[in-house]
């Protein structure tokens, strides 16, 4: 199942994005098919440590986050994000960084379109 993102708002409050820049954002699209999910995760970000989130659809290079609660502030296109999910007691952690962020049409939701990192990529065949 191979979809893309599409948005009606590519910015949150205060993150000093704007639509002007939204073509930009949206050029970095994930490869691959994408497959739901709804798995509960731990994120961090260098101003946010241990937020809650859930992982909306995953692919060979990315995953789609909701923050659960408030939505951050200050969070920008490029910023690293590490992301944690338990699956039967063991936890993995992925690398990623932002590449998408706003309110996803597929999903309804506010979210993050997360890329992960090289090593993340290598490793996820493990799961």
């Amino acid at each position: 199942m191979s979809s893309s993102f599409t948005h009606t708002e590519v910015s949150y409050p205060g993150s000093g994005h704007s639509s002007e820049n939204a073509h930009d954002l949206l050029q970095d699209r994930r490869e691959g098919d994408r497959f739901k999910s709804l798995h509960s995760v731990r994120w961090d970000h260098r101003d946010y440590e241990n937020r809650q989130g859930k992982i909306r659809d995953i692919s060979s290079t990315g995953i789609f986050l909701t923050p659960l609660g408030a939505v951050p502030e200050g969070i920008k296109h490029g910023d690293a994000i590490a992301v944690a999910l338990c699956i039967n007691e063991k936890e993995y952690v992925f690398s990623t960084k932002v590449r998408w962020f706003g309110k996803s049409k597929i999903h309804g939701e506010l979210g993050f379109g997360l890329e992960f990192d090289e090593k993340t990529r290598k490793d996820q065949n493990n799961l």
